[in-house]
């Protein structure tokens, strides 16, 4: 692992997070081979790899500031590649592929060039990448493609791909047994040519792809997201918060938990006490959906989404204490006297079951999806 890669990139990362745009265009410049070629392996298309390319590096810039552990930046950004460009493929059409017998009369046709300046057109550039990618294992895309760009080092793409270094070697000598070494070259070299400039991010600069966008120490994450969503229920989605809308599941789960406790109420006091308890549950856990919300929406951490959600459950477990401390004692006694009160002790049970299961679920799911949103997960490695 080259540990002075992972501190200059770190270090860039701090600097940036400080509001320093040139270390963001070094950390960026950094990373453009290995963000292009990830997003290249999956949507295998020159043109479009650039396009994933440059948004994902606006919601870099928009989301830096939630990364919390620097050294976690290299995962990060290749999960938001990943993300990026499987978005990609479910919403655009797959070009054409080139057939094998095409491919080698293309190859066949440079094998004579003589200057290592003269170069590909760049559809031919695209035609060969995708035939190469085409052939190649799914596992061996983006490190291929990466190794020619990042000047053939083996060591480097271990480490911006976080991959032992051993590993890469060993499917690099399965890629040279499966294909013929000078036609490798060529394959090589098209995609070396295709590679972006190093000036990519000073070009997003100067036409103000990513100046336009919020600067990195106050952009918000969820109106970025909600700006991309490619279906109004995405955008719905992002728009209430992914978080409040688990937080209704919960509410869902603990009316429907009470309905039997409550229809099987043996007298009026009784059954005003649950409706109580009912309602004040659901008002509990509406505001702990709302916390939970702005949590996401006002913190760059994971610890304030985790106090909400702890504050939601608490909430629900005083709420289990006391309907059992109102019908426990008259249930338990039933369930012993004859088989109808063993019958409505079990659905009783079952229904607080019912209730806990949605009311936790649907807790847990608004904590983990709103983790998920902000790319919180990556904060706790």
């Amino acid at each position: 692992m080259n540990t002075g890669v992972i501190d200059a990139i770190s270090s860039d990362v701090v600097a940036a997070q400080g509001g320093d745009k040139q270390a963001l265009v070094r950390l960026l410049t950094r990373t453009r081979n290995t963000v292009s070629c990830i997003a290249l392996a999956i949507v295998k298309d020159l043109d479009a790899s650039e396009d994933v390319t440059q948004d994902v590096f606006v919601q870099v810039w928009q989301q830096l500031h939630t990364l919390k552990n620097s050294a976690s930046f290299l995962p990060w950004i290749r999960q938001l590649t990943r993300r990026r460009a499987l978005n990609y493929l479910r919403t655009n059409k797959v070009q054409a592929r080139l057939s094998s017998e095409e491919a080698e009369h293309l190859l066949a046709s440079y094998s004579t060039y003589q200057s290592t300046e003269q170069e590909f057109e760049r559809n031919e550039q695209n035609l060969l990448v995708r035939h190469l990618l085409l052939q190649l294992p799914i596992e061996s895309h983006e490190l291929v493609l990466l190794y020619y760009r990042e000047d053939q080092s083996s060591a480097h793409v271990a480490t911006l791909l976080g991959m032992p270094e051993a590993t890469i070697r060993k499917r690099l000598q399965r890629v040279r047994e499966s294909l013929k070494e000078a036609w490798l070259k060529q394959y090589g070299r098209a995609v070396v040519q295709s590679a972006l400039p190093a000036t990519f991010v000073a070009a997003l600069l100067a036409k103000g792809v990513l100046t336009t966008a919020a600067p990195v120490s106050v952009a918000m994450s969820s109106a970025y997201a909600a700006g991309q969503s490619s279906t109004w229920i995405g955008k719905l989605l992002w728009l209430l918060g992914g978080a409040f809308l688990a937080a209704l599941v919960a509410v869902v789960g603990v009316i429907a938990g009470m309905h039997g406790p409550i229809k099987m109420a043996t007298n009026a006091q009784e059954r005003n006490r649950l409706i109580g308890i009912r309602n004040y549950t659901v008002a509990w856990v509406a505001l702990g959906g709302m916390l939970l919300t702005a949590a996401y929406a006002f913190s760059a951490g994971w610890l304030l989404p985790v106090l909400a959600y702890l504050a939601l459950i608490a909430g629900l477990v005083r709420q289990n204490r006391a309907v059992w401390g109102v019908i426990g004692p008259r249930l338990r006694a039933e369930a012993k006297q004859s088989g109808e009160g063993l019958k409505r002790y079990k659905s009783n049970l079952y229904g607080a079951l019912l209730g806990m299961t949605f009311g936790y679920g649907g807790g847990f799911a608004g904590l983990m999806l709103g983790m998920w949103q902000s790319g919180r997960f990556l904060q706790l490695l």
